[in-house]
């Protein structure tokens, strides 16, 4: 898993990057038993508060 950081708005490119993986290569579609079609994006990991290194 790759971490990023909000310094200079890097979180916002990579987290757009993994999105964008899941829909145009059909992961999301794929996903076995969804309840719905709605999907989450979750932070976690934080190193420190919201500016350090996070997954």
């Amino acid at each position: 898993m790759k971490q990023t950081t909000n310094i200079g708005k890097q979180s916002v490119e990579d987290i757009e990057k993994v999105w964008q993986l899941l829909i145009v290569t059909g992961i999301y579609e794929n996903i076995q038993a969804k309840v719905n079609h709605k999907a989450i994006g979750l932070y976690t990991a934080y190193q420190g508060d919201f500016t350090k290194l996070f997954k």
